[in-house]
């Protein structure tokens, strides 16, 4: 059988195919027959001459009617006989026929495949191979043709036990698929998945095999690279002599290699692969540190889980362990799911100095990413201040076009001029949401806190974020309640953390809708502002991403969102800045409320709220300490003493009057007292002769958490009742 190569004509596919002489049977049989009454008429004739020599007999056997009735038998035999070659001739006509029809259309499937079809015939020579095989192999059909495969294509690194199954499965007669490394005409090594088939006609009789060849090649060296590094981690797991752990967070079970429980004594077999071993085994004074350690990674709040654990041999004794690792696998949500880990026998004191050179070249690398990202930050900041001076030239000057100050503005430029105005203080939002974030990153941003109004806080967003929510006929409603106190803070943070969460509710909104900013008293020492919109709400996993920085979260019912995750997560640390807590309640689908606290103008209240965010620090300080700053007789004022000491503190110090009614009392988490104080003096010599006579002293230090109780009665004794109002 024989497939034509691609691109020739039918007429040439056929002329190709080799025919069967179906003529040569039907003629044998005829032959056959005709022989057999010769020689019966020959054998009568010779017994009549045997006779007497004489035609008589033969004449005889003419007029006898036994005789003709024999002579018609056979010449019935003979016609019947001619007639059943003739209708095998014609079947044989046909299923040839079906035959080419047949190989055309495999023909035509195996021209358009990609990969490698190969056709022999009984004797495994090829007669047929397809674009693919030259594509694969440089060798066309002519060049094959009447060729066994393996002759030409099979090199040094063909896998003899591939080519023994193929042989084998041939001389069955049956099908095979085998993976075979092959050699192209110009010595290219290359792997292929074939798969051959046995080729049979119409009675089942074998005429040939296909071959079906995939060029796996990549796949191939790609998986023998990946079984390389894997062995290559084994022999480093193993020369190290870690013990490697996974963790099924969903069920708790624990897969672990030999060392993980040979390191504690016991055979793998006597360990119980769930959880509650490895809580077993931690020594009980470990716990708790060990699950907030873990704890903190789990929610996000740590790159990698790394503890000092010394769990329990089956000797009784305990062993120091360093438990290491990182959650490999989370949800959509942000949910574990799987965590994997090493342990390491750090009992060895090589093994710890080892631990300790590692750690240093790991706070090199810090350093290291810590100036790149200073760099970085240094450059955004630069960019931004370069935006602020052009974005203001563009806003004055278009206020001054809209307000008919450079001639009459026709209804329609008024509408384009108000879509600058919007662009444009979405510029200087994003501006000022990459300057402040900066600030707040390298702690430099200036918080001057002091007695604050709610109304003048929320009277301030309502003017700059009016144009923008009409211009989506979205309406902003604000309501203060009667009676609310003045509360202590930074002004202006205050109003940019407001209107953060009106931008945001604005941005969530559909068109025509509805924002409503209330402020109330939510209970004694706290005034509350809330922001609520009818946007599409949070997911439920959302909440504890919502305040990261550049995090901005997916959403499928508001898509086109767009914007950098710089809002929120400036919101949540003016809010700690300003001594309050921020919170979030919503419904997918549903919108949201965001609101958040400050504390009263209360002296008393400050102070209580200001040793609560302390306590919800995660790098807890290690000492908390009072200055007080006395004015001299040089004629400073005392607001202007006020805004020197706020200058010259740090973004979480707080200043409050003195209850002598003179001089400023600055508290904060600081680790060196005394520094901070000459920080103070510094400043004050380098400003002149107008700070001449002002002191700073130190009045107190103590340790962080353990004295915080005592610091707490101290500075709240110290300061007055009355807290500077905002000018």
């Amino acid at each position: 059988m024989t497939l034509p190569q691609s691109g020739t004509s039918r007429d040439e596919s056929r002329a190709s195919c080799p025919t069967i002489d179906t003529a040569l049977p039907i003629r044998c049989a005829i032959m056959t027959r005709v022989a057999a009454v010769v020689a019966l008429l020959a054998a009568a004739i010779s017994l009549y001459l045997t006779f007497d020599g004489s035609f008589a007999p033969l004449v005889a056997i003419g007029t006898s009617p036994f005789a003709l009735l024999a002579l018609v038998a056979v010449m019935m035999i003979v016609v019947a006989n001619v007639r059943h070659a003739l209708r095998i001739r014609a079947a044989r006509r046909a299923a040839d026929v079906a035959s080419r029809a047949e190989i055309e259309r495999l023909a035509l499937v195996a021209r358009r495949t990609t990969n490698a079809v190969v056709i022999t015939d009984a004797n495994r020579r090829i007669v047929w191979v397809n674009e693919g095989f030259t594509r694969i192999t440089g060798y066309t059909l002519e060049e094959v043709r009447g060729r066994a495969p393996g002759s030409m294509l099979q090199g040094k690194r063909t896998d003899p036990a591939a080519i023994a199954r193929m042989r084998d499965a041939l001389h069955r007669q049956e099908g095979c698929r085998v993976e075979i490394a092959n050699y192209s005409k110009d010595g290219r090594e290359y792997i292929l998945d074939i798969e051959i088939q046995p080729l049979r006609d119409a009675s089942g009789t074998v005429t040939g095999f296909m071959a079906i060849e995939n060029d796996i090649t990549e796949s191939v060296r790609a998986r023998e690279e990946i079984a390389a590094a894997v062995r290559r981690l084994n022999l480093v797991v193993a020369g190290a002599d870690l013990a490697t752990w996974e963790w099924n967070i969903e069920t708790n079970e624990l897969l672990f290699n030999d060392r993980w429980s040979t390191m504690l004594g016991y055979s793998p077999f006597e360990i119980d692969r769930h959880l509650h071993s490895w809580q077993r085994l931690v020594h009980p004074d470990d716990r708790e540190r060990v699950e907030r350690v873990l704890r903190d990674h789990l929610e996000g709040r740590t790159d990698f889980y790394r503890a000092d654990i010394r769990f329990l041999r089956k000797d009784g004794t305990y062993v120091w362990v360093l438990d290491a690792g990182k959650v490999s696998e989370r949800d959509a949500t942000g949910r574990p799911l799987r965590m994997s880990g090493i342990h390491l026998d750090i009992n060895d004191r090589q093994e710890r100095r080892e631990l300790e050179r590692l750690n240093a070249l790991l706070a090199h690398q810090n350093r290291r990413l810590e100036e790149m990202s200073d760099r970085a930050h240094r450059f955004v900041d630069d960019v931004s201040h370069e935006f602020r001076t052009p974005l203001t030239v563009i806003k004055e000057f278009n206020a001054i076009i809209a307000e008919g100050l450079g001639g009459p503005v026709s209804e329609q430029q008024s509408e384009w001029l108000r879509m600058v105005d919007v662009a444009a203080t979405d510029l200087n939002q994003l501006v000022e949401d990459f300057l402040d974030s900066s600030k707040l990153r390298a702690g430099r941003l200036r918080v001057d806190r002091r007695a604050c109004s709610a109304q003048v806080v929320l009277d301030g967003v309502s003017r700059r974020i009016s144009r923008k929510a009409a211009s989506r006929g979205i309406s902003i409603r604000t309501n203060v309640d009667p009676g609310v106190p003045d509360f202590f803070g930074d002004e202006e943070k205050v109003r940019r953390i407001v209107m953060n969460l009106v931008t945001n509710a604005v941005k969530f909104s559909p068109d025509g809708g509805e924002v409503t900013v209330t402020v109330r008293q939510s209970d004694i020492g706290n005034v509350e502002f809330a922001v609520v919109d009818h946007g599409p709400g949070l997911m439920p996993g959302d909440r504890k991403l919502l305040f990261e920085r550049f995090r901005q979260l997916p959403n499928a019912l508001a898509p086109s969102v767009k914007g950098f995750g710089l809002g929120l997560n400036i919101a949540h640390q003016l809010v700690w800045l300003n001594l309050g807590a921020i919170s979030v309640e919503s419904e997918y689908g549903k919108g949201a409320r965001f609101s958040f606290t400050v504390p009263t103008a209360d002296s008393a209240i400050v102070v209580d709220r200001f040793f609560e965010r302390l306590a919800e620090r995660e790098e807890k300080p290690e000492r908390v300490a009072m200055l007080r700053i006395r004015p001299g007789a040089s004629g400073s004022t005392a607001e202007e003493l006020r805004g020197l000491a706020v200058a010259s503190t740090r973004a979480a110090d707080i200043v409050l009057p003195s209850c002598d009614g003179m001089s400023l009392i600055a508290f904060g988490p600081c680790e060196d007292a005394v520094g901070w104080r000459g920080r103070l003096v510094e400043r004050l010599e380098r400003l002149g002769a107008r700070y001449a006579g002002v002191r700073v002293e130190v009045l107190g230090t103590w340790d962080y958490p353990l004295q915080s109780a005592m610091a707490r009665d101290v500075i709240a004794q110290e300061v007055s009742l009355e807290v500077a109002h905002a000018a």
